[in-house]
Order: C-alpha cells, then sequence, then structure tokens
C-alpha cells in the first residue's frame, strides 16, 4: 500500500511543469478534480512504472519498504503480531484511480481523498508472528506470500497548512482509510520450526478462512498502513510549496 502514497506524492511533486519541466506533467487548477484524476491515471502512472529520477521517486513496480507491523489483540478471535520486513510490492501499475477530490484553495480544512483499486496486489517479504488465529494457535518466522484480489483503498484525509522559512506547505492533519478486497490468497514458510505438516495445514486454514481472517484484523492492517500514507504523503509536500504545485 506505500506505493499508492508512492504514486499519489510524485503526483503532487510533478503537477508543476514550471517546477520540474523534465516531469513533462500538465498542471491542474485547484480543486480541479477531473483534472487531477485525468493525469494521475494517463500520464503519472505510466511515468512511475519506471520511476521518476528527476524527482527522486523510485519505480512504482515493483516497490520495496522496510518494515510493517501488525498488532491484533483485546477479545478478537484472532490476536497475533506479525512483523514483515524487507517487502516488495508488485501490481500497483495496473491500478487506476476512480476517485480524487479535494486540494481546494482554501488549504486549511480541505480534504484529499482518493480511491484506488487494482486487479492484484501482492506482498512478498520476511515475516515473524506469533500469537493465535481463531481457534489455532500460531507461530513463525520465514517469508511470506500475501496476495489480494482486486483490492480497492479508499483512503480519507484533512489537510492543514505549515510555514516553513516564510513558504507555507500543505501537511495532511487527519487521515484513516478503508480496504476491501475480493480475496486474499496468504502462505507462510517455516510456520512451527519448520514442521511442514503443521505448516501446511495452517496455511490451508488460513486461506479457508481467509474472510473471517481479513475482517477481525482489517482494523489493524488500516491503522498499520494509514502511518505510512501519511508520513509518507507528508515528507513530499514539504518538498516545495504548495502555490508551486498548481496552475494559478
Amino acid at each position: 500500500m506505500k506505493s499508492i502514497i508512492l504514486l499519489l506524492g510524485a503526483f503532487c511533486a510533478a503537477v508543476s511543469a514550471s517546477s520540474f519541466p523534465a516531469a513533462q506533467v500538465p498542471q491542474c487548477k485547484m480543486g480541479d478534480a477531473d483534472c487531477m484524476l485525468n493525469i494521475i491515471n494517463n500520464v503519472v502512472i505510466k511515468k512511475l512504472t519506471n520511476g521518476l529520477p528527476e524527482l527522486n521517486m523510485a519505480s512504482l513496480d515493483p516497490l520495496k519498504a522496510d518494515k510493517l507491523t501488525i498488532e491484533q489483540g483485546g477479545q478478537s478471535p484472532v490476536r497475533i503480531k506479525l512483523y514483515f520486513k524487507n517487502v516488495t510490492y508488485t501490481g500497483l501499475k495496473k491500478g487506476q484511480f476512480t476517485k480524487f477530490e479535494g486540494l481546494t484553495s482554501a488549504i486549511d480544512g480541505s480534504r484529499l481523498n482518493f480511491d484506488l483499486k487494482a486487479p492484484v496486489v501482492t506482498q512478498l517479504g520476511a515475516y515473524k508472528i506469533n500469537g493465535q488465529v481463531l481457534i489455532l494457535p500460531i507461530q513463525g518466522t520465514g517469508q511470506s506470500n500475501m496476495t489480494f484480489l482486486d483490492p480497492v483503498l479508499k483512503f480519507r484525509s484533512v489537510m492543514k497548512v505549515v510555514n516553513k522559512d516564510n513558504a507555507d506547505y500543505m501537511q495532511i492533519d487527519k487521515a484513516r482509510i478503508h480496504i476491501e478486497t475480493s480475496r486474499l490468497i496468504m502462505h507462510f514458510t517455516n510456520l512451527f520450526n519448520g514442521n511442514k505438516e503443521l505448516g501446511d495445514n495452517m496455511n490451508l486454514f488460513l486461506n479457508e478462512n481467509w474472510k473471517d481472517i481479513f475482517n477481525e484484523t482489517k482494523a489493524s492492517i488500516e491503522k498499520a498502513f494509514v502511518k505510512v500514507i501519511k508520513n509518507y504523503i507528508n515528507e513530499v509536500f514539504m518538498k516545495m510549496p504548495y502555490k508551486d504545485l498548481f496552475l494559478q
């Protein structure tokens, strides 16, 4: 999911052709959602497939992330501590933004909302897990594959303005995220210290019960993702004053 934010951040940094002529991305007026949506889908996604070195932006697909933490406790039937590292995401280059709104002329209190759909997004990386999934205990350290079919990411946020060196920059003040998927396929190697029988049975159990597991952990997943998203976008927005991002 961090790759989605790379895409949005690159767009916001690239909409000023005068500031980044090498990017060759048309400008939009603030609040012109149709223009922004068109540029993201028809220009920025294509450019990000191979990266935007002129903006110091990495390739969209594949995209690497250092780590992700999902912790679920309380009275939930899924109580786990799941840590990922050296994560690689693939599939975002075929994504499509279906909604983009906000970024009006009054940045303070303005909204930045978008929906993104993709056919398949796969997350690969090292993992460590300990806890209980429904009725079964689970533990292991190894490699993971989590493949989301038809994922939809709905990001909603409220903006604010911060001043630095007598210039105004956009920042996300508050944010939330909603994630949907038609299917989640999971595979974890080396579960239960490499016990193949237990590991195979657990992977089978996870995939047979994917919907219940996803629904139980969705809030924790969304909480982890929204922090990454907010921090990344804010870092991108601090690269240049917001008045230079848009067509005047």
